[in-house]
């Protein structure tokens, strides 16, 4: 554990700590929003969260349109 010899040196270690910490928070909540992002990606068109079917008159508005219905 490092040994200050004033209160100006404890605060200057308190506030470059904070910027440390303020870096690790960025780079963390980055890291989470790209795996939320690449999920959602991974999750469109599918079930995966059991969303409900979509409604009988879209998947017929689908098919007519050349899609698959759902």
């Amino acid at each position: 554990m490092p040994k200050f010899s004033s209160f100006a040196g404890l605060g200057a270690a308190f506030v470059a700590l904070a910027e440390e910490l303020h870096h690790h928070k960025l780079a963390a909540m980055e890291k989470a929003c790209t795996i939320l992002e690449d999920d959602a990606k991974d999750a469109i068109g599918t079930y995966r969260y059991k969303w409900p079917q979509l409604a009988e008159s879209t998947q017929e508005e689908r098919a007519r349109l050349g899609y698959a219905p759902n």
